[in-house]
């Protein structure tokens, strides 16, 4: 799986540009008022899709969409980003083996994109799939409050789809890729045409299912909705669809639910504890902030790159380093200043991608996080990264507490108890770090009473496993003893060291610190 995120993820930096036709114009199909099907058109088992054709976002008849059609439409029409464009785009044209073009008519080819448990059609063996069911699509507004369709709401009914077709559908067909369709459906809909605290209103309900339509006045959100926002989601109503209804009924599924219009807020996903298989592809992450994650690049147009020799060298006098090892690492060997000062977003980016060749997507995430933290607008310093509870947490697996000691510089007996997790002693697996990490956290707990811990702390702290994992060894094997020494005691990349080929994204990242999360109880 791990390959085909890679291939994909390397595919959307290059196809996601803007689309634009022979001209360099955008491309706009046509204006957009409401027209009912003429005979001969096609129509999808997608009524967003069909609403986006009846509009006039893609093609009226439903012939010769381009994945360019798709792209734009979805953007234009929805206000669906490019990189989920680009992605879904990509996973039809292969699923077809077409190069050019695709119909409607494609579409409607039983578990292709079509699949059974449809929330308002039929299953493919009991009748029409791909027109809307009166009945299926009453039982799911009944399923509503009265007033709005949550996501809870669309999850009990496709529960409920999920246990009829069971019964009634002997060819029912509804594997891991159909539950990752179908929760990636109900996320896009709510995010589309509703919000994710609040759900989509009745009229706005049946006006997109019924009559494939946009309701009179109706305009898409002004945020863009992106891969980032659509993958935590996704993993959550994955589980749903696998595990016993009470999860609905969790805090932590409450937590999910917070921030601005329910947007990109990640934090309660990661105490789901009843995961049954955390094996799910969540294709929607792959383009994730692809934007925003452009080459940093300098006003020359060149790539940034920090000095050119990344030999190793001890800190000077009077240099800055963090409670990071990796950083120090990569300021010891110039991928950062060498002194620890001045370090400006694409610094970071670009140190990052050279040094350890993690992607410009977490690099950008990462650095507008730690500039807007510390309310920097130019650069930051390692002397920064040094403030207790800003970057800098309790519970390090090799730093002392903050208030029990020097958190800046590694412990060593705290180092050797790292080691000594191995089960081994040849490499440390995540699950190796994730039992001292949970030894940590017990005796921070009995000893430092000005410990701070609280969700903020413990994602970071998941994140730093899952990346030094990845960056330094195998998630499947662990990382080399010697080279857990040499980064987290000394500091420095072993003699002919090299990052791995393939660049770690976050679409390598954020399902681990999920899983990191739950093994971890923390």
């Amino acid at each position: 799986m791990r390959t085909t995120l890679f291939v994909l993820a390397a595919l959307l930096v290059v196809a996601s540009a803007f689309p634009r036709g022979p001209d360099g114009r955008l491309l706009i199909v046509d204006d957009h008022s409401f027209q009912k099907p003429v005979k001969g058109a096609y129509r999808s088992p997608c009524p967003a899709l069909n609403t986006l054709a009846n509009h006039g976002f893609l093609p009226r008849d439903g012939k010769n969409i381009t994945k360019e059609n798709i792209i734009q439409g979805l953007f234009k029409g929805l206000n669906v980003g490019r990189d989920i464009g680009v992605i879904l785009a990509n996973a039809a044209f292969k699923k077809f083996g077409a190069t050019n073009s695709i119909s409607m008519l494609d579409l409607q080819q039983h578990n292709m994109i079509e699949h059974d448990a449809s929330m308002t059609r039929s299953d493919n063996a009991l009748g029409d799939s791909t027109v809307v069911n009166a009945t299926l699509l009453q039982d799911l507004i009944s399923s509503s409050d009265g007033v709005s369709l949550t996501w809870r709401h669309m999850v009990a009914h496709r529960r409920r789809r999920q246990d009829d077709c069971k019964k009634n559908n002997p060819r029912l067909v509804w594997n891991e890729e159909q539950k990752q369709a179908a929760a990636g459906e109900v996320v896009i809909f709510q995010l589309v045409f509703g919000d994710w605290l609040n759900g989509v209103s009745l009229p706005v309900v049946r006006s997109i299912f019924a009559e494939e339509k946009f309701p009179a006045g109706w305009k898409p959100h002004e945020g863009t909705i992106l891969a980032v926002d659509v993958l935590p989601r996704q993993a959550i109503l994955c589980s749903c669809l696998v595990d016993s209804a009470d999860v609905l009924q969790t805090r932590d599924f409450a937590k999910a639910a917070r921030g601005m219009n329910g947007r990109v807020r990640i934090n309660g996903i990661l105490h789901i504890h009843k995961i049954s298989n955390m094996r799910t592809t969540l294709f929607v992450l792959a383009a994730l902030l692809v934007v925003a994650s452009a080459f940093p690049r300098g006003p020359d147009g060149r790539l940034l790159i920090v000095d050119d020799d990344h030999s190793f060298q001890a800190p000077a006098a009077g240099a800055y380093r963090s409670p990071c090892p990796a950083l120090n690492t990569l300021a010891n060997h110039g991928f950062l200043p060498r002194d620890g000062k001045n370090i400006t977003k694409s610094d970071l980016i670009q140190g990052l991608f050279k040094g350890l060749n993690v992607g410009r997507d977490i690099g950008f995430i990462l650095a507008n996080a730690a500039f807007k933290k510390y309310g920097a607008t130019d650069s930051i310093s390692m002397l920064d990264l040094q403030q207790h509870n800003m970057i800098e947490h309790d519970c390090s697996m090799t730093r002392n507490d903050n208030a029990l000691g020097d958190s800046t510089v590694v412990n060593a007996t705290l180092l050797e108890d790292l080691i000594y997790s191995s089960t081994d002693g040849l490499v440390i697996t995540w699950k190796d770090m994730v039992a001292h990490r949970r030894r940590r956290q017990d005796d921070s707990k009995a000893k430092n009473p000005s410990l701070v811990w609280n969700e903020e702390q413990k994602q970071a702290a998941a994140g730093e496993v899952v990346i030094f994992q990845l960056v330094f060894g195998e998630w499947g094997t662990g990382v080399p003893i010697y080279l857990l020494r040499s980064i987290l005691g000394e500091e420095r990349f072993p003699e002919d060291w090299q990052p791995h080929e393939g660049t770690v994204l976050a679409v390598d990242v954020l399902p681990r610190q999920a899983i990191v999360r739950i093994a971890d109880g923390f």
